[in-house]
């Protein structure tokens, strides 16, 4: 089924074209064998036509939902990586392509390739594309903002931080804006570390639900940054020790071997 949804998005206005032939022409069948109203038939036919335009739209999506479920439930990047290689090697959509650029460098990110990450999400000019969504820029910007971060650039991580925290407080409040709630809190714990509060990051990572195995263990390597700077060295050890033995193949284990290398030659 993901190879199904992977041509879709890469074939979507052929995909449209057979999808129209063959679900209009059945319908236009049973309408004319049911004697209904033209226009009746027009306003099912809309509605037919308006959900078969979503399907089409959405299909790179619904190739990488699998793929994601493996990256936050099994804490394995590579079934994303495979399919984002995929969908990028076909034609997208503008804002498709922005999509599953955004999940292609997680998931490189994720495998540790992290000046891949940089130069992919440097090269895209996100504000610049008609008609993106303020949640895929707040995405866009944590991601930037977090591969600065990891690799010393912490002055410019602050600049996408600060970018990413306004367009969030800028959206309506939905869905989608709750739908980012956890990003953000984690995001500003990152923060708080990074500028040396401490207790503000460890008063709001005690507010973070635990919704995925993904977000556990990044919970846990903050929780575990928060006990090293404390100098609480023991708590810190076994919350590095949890997150290696759970971690999977996150870009979090390497993280926690390193701290705990760094640890044992203290």
């Amino acid at each position: 089924m993901t190879n199904f949804y992977v041509w879709v998005a890469t074939h979507r206005h052929l995909a449209r074209f057979l999808v129209i032939l063959l679900v209009f022409l059945p319908f236009g069948a049973l309408c004319v064998y049911l004697d209904m109203p033209a226009l009746l038939i027009g306003a099912l036919g809309f509605i037919l036509l308006f959900f078969i335009l979503i399907g089409v739209n959405s299909a790179h999506a619904l190739a990488e939902k699998r793929a994601i479920v493996s990256l936050h439930t099994h804490c394995d990047p590579e079934p994303l990586l495979r399919v984002t290689e995929k969908l990028l090697a076909g034609k997208l959509s503008v804002a498709a392509r922005t999509d599953v650029l955004i999940d292609h460098a997680i998931a490189l990110r994720e495998l540790g390739e992290l000046t891949a990450v940089k130069r992919i999400l440097m090269e895209m000019n996100i504000d610049k594309e008609v008609g993106t969504l303020a949640y895929t820029k707040v995405i866009y910007y944590n991601n930037l903002s977090d591969i600065l971060a990891l690799l010393g650039a912490h002055d410019e991580a602050e600049i996408w931080y600060a970018k990413e925290l306004k367009i969030y407080a800028d959206m309506p409040e939905n869905k989608l804006k709750r739908m980012l709630d956890t990003t953000l809190r984690l995001a500003t714990v990152e923060h708080h570390i990074r500028v040396g509060e401490y207790a503000k990051a460890s008063q709001l990572l005690g507010t973070v639900k635990l919704q995925t195995v993904a977000i556990r263990i990044q919970h846990a390597l903050l929780r575990a940054e928060l006990c090293l700077k404390k100098g609480d060295l023991d708590a810190a050890k076994c919350l590095l020790a949890e997150i290696v033995q759970r971690g999977g193949k996150l870009y979090a284990v390497t993280q926690a071997k390193q701290r705990l290398a760094n640890l044992d030659q203290m």
